[in-house]
């Protein structure tokens, strides 16, 4: 699998190998999808919701609703033959720009009104997820992710990694490189965590490369991804 065999989404003229900044903007959605896949939640979601919890959200993901749904808006497709009826999506960081979107706790959540299944609501919180979590406690999600987290950069990440393993979810941590990925691992590892999948180049990386090196390497959004989850 990868963007070599992914026809051409609405809008393109070429296929996405061929335009690297389509690449950018559906990574998100795609290595969402494939870790559903690998995580069996496609085969549960019939007739039901769908909920994703993004650890460390910043301007990346989107700053306003309407940024957000293009950032989300290809999963929400993906997941209309798994027959999944709404797809709500929490993000959560203090670099979260998610003007519009109604906080978490709030009283409600920003929601697309066409009528289209699943529906498609995001809510956000400019908190660290752990201290989200202890003010308003929210369901357990059926995913978690942490886009590029850098999680071996900042002590922050532990309360936070333990928060969501704690709720019994998965969660799916990505990262610049294979190097990064593996500075992640071994900072989780003091966590008693286990598993689902160690790092693995992930074949929906962004193929547009950052501005910035680390150690003369060059870094892409979500190169890599690994999963991990409450020891048994």
């Amino acid at each position: 699998a990868g963007w070599s065999a992914v026809a051409a989404p609405s809008g393109l003229l070429a296929p996405v190998e061929a335009q690297p900044e389509a690449s950018r903007r559906l990574s998100r959605s795609y290595t969402l999808f494939e870790a559903m896949w690998r995580l069996g939640v496609l085969e549960n979601c019939h007739g039901a919701e769908v909920h994703v919890h993004v650890l460390g959200a910043d301007r990346r993901e989107g700053q306003d609703e309407a940024s957000l749904r293009a950032t989300f808006e290809p999963l929400r497709q993906m997941l209309v033959p798994a027959g999944c009826v709404r797809l709500h999506v929490m993000l959560c960081g203090p670099n979260c720009e998610a003007v519009g979107v109604p906080l978490a706790g709030a009283g409600g959540a920003s929601q697309d009104l066409d009528g289209a299944l699943p529906v498609l609501t995001m809510e956000h919180s400019m908190k660290l997820y752990h201290d989200q979590q202890r003010a308003q406690p929210s369901r357990k999600p059926d995913v978690a992710v942490a886009f590029n987290a850098g999680i071996y950069g900042y002590d922050s990440w532990g309360q936070t990694v333990r928060a969501v393993t704690a709720l019994a979810a998965p969660l799916v941590v990505t990262s610049y490189s294979f190097a990064e990925s593996e500075s992640d691992e071994e900072a989780m590892e003091a966590l008693g965590l286990r598993w689902l999948w160690t790092p693995t180049t992930n074949p929906w990386r962004s193929l547009v490369p950052e501005s910035r090196l680390s150690a003369g390497e060059v870094l892409y959004e979500n190169a890599a991804y690994q999963c991990v989850a409450a020891a048994w």
